[in-house]
This record gives structure tokens, sequence and C-alpha cells, in this order.
């Protein structure tokens, strides 16, 4: 997908791209610049191959590499990515379709709606992964809801930490609730643990 020179218009809400200004970009430079790394990629497959959720959640589809990722680490369980930008959404779908990852469910509209149609169904032992926006308020609105949903063992993994001021400073918000036990630092992505048999720690992991 990295030579994909199909272009995907990105306009949306949110913070937008550091990479381009342009109102339409190639799959390709999507992939290169915006989607998740090898590495990192790889990091969350693990996540959910060890955790095995008992639900997947993805705020931010982008081309679908991190759902592939994600939804690889645990086939069997289901998977609801929220993606607003149509075309974007679109193409993803037609790659989680040729994977044969059959419990990916692509939902295409704003966070705050989707999340809502996507309550009734939500299981309290998921994985969430946020990576859309990368404002301060809405992150902080996003995760704070999430932790309102979450049991115990719930786990959730914010992308691009450090991407800007504003969400330097989410995190550095959301790490100080008291539901927050356990933070770990990996500079583009931070883990946060929410069980309350863990005693409050902060870790950085040069990853």
């Amino acid at each position: 997908m990295q030579s994909d020179a199909t272009q995907i218009p990105g306009g949306i809400s949110g913070a937008g791209s550091k990479v381009s200004p342009s109102e339409t970009r190639s799959v390709g430079s999507f992939v290169r610049r915006s989607s998740v790394s090898g590495k990192y990629g790889a990091l969350l497959y693990r996540i959910t191959r060890w955790f095995r959720p008992e639900m997947i959640l993805e705020l931010g589809t982008g081309m679908g590499i991190s759902t592939l990722y994600l939804a690889a680490g645990s086939p069997q369980t289901t998977l609801h990515t929220i993606e607003e930008n149509h075309e974007r959404a679109n193409f993803s779908m037609s790659v989680i379709k040729r994977s044969g990852l059959e419990r990916v469910k692509v939902h295409r509209g704003g966070f705050e709606q989707k999340l809502e149609e996507i309550t009734p169904d939500v299981k309290e032992r998921f994985v969430a992964f946020v990576d859309g926006d990368h404002r301060y308020e809405p992150t902080v609105e996003y995760v704070k809801y999430l932790v309102s949903l979450a049991g115990d063992e719930a786990l959730i993994i914010m992308d691009d930490i450090y991407w800007s001021k504003g969400m330097q400073r989410a995190w550095k918000e959301i790490i100080s609730w008291p539901e927050v036990r356990v933070s770990i630092d990996m500079f583009h992505m931070g883990i946060l643990l929410l069980r309350k048999d863990l005693n409050k720690a902060h870790l950085k992991i040069k990853f």
C-alpha cells in the first residue's frame, strides 16, 4: 500500500496533519507517514494476543493498518473501529475484507456519536486504541468516556502522546487520574492500566 497513488480526501475535524496541509493525499502517503509503524504495529498485535480481550475498540481507523494488527492478535474478538473520514473508512473496509478477519466492524462517523451507539455492546475487559483528533480537550473526553466504560482489567493505548503540546498536556492530565493505576510512556504511544490492585506508578520505556 505504500506505493498506492489512489487519492483520499483528508479533510476532517481534529488537529489535522503535520505532514501535509493538503486536503487530499495518496493512500501511500497516509500509510507511510500517518499509519502505525511496523514496530508499534507489532506491539499492538502482541498486546491483544497476550491480553485476549472481550472486545477491542479503536478510535481512528485511518487506512486500517493498526486495525489489522489489533485484530490479528485476537481474531476471535469483536473489534469496533471508528473513522470520521468516509473515504478512509471505505478504503479500510476493503483492506479488512481482503484480510479475512471477520469480526471487525468499521463505523463511519464522529467518535462521540459512534461511541454512544457502541456503548450498549461494550465489554468491561477491553483493549482500546485512541488514535484520532489529536487535540487536548477531545482526547481527554474520549479517554474519560472509555474509562467510565471500563472494568479493572481494561487497557487503553494512546497514540502520539508527544505529537503536540495539546497531546502532551492531555497525557499528563490523564495519567494523574485516580482510575489510572499505571501508565507506560513509550514516547510514540502511552499505555494505561486500570487495575485497582496495582500501585500507582508512571513508567518510561525506551522502545
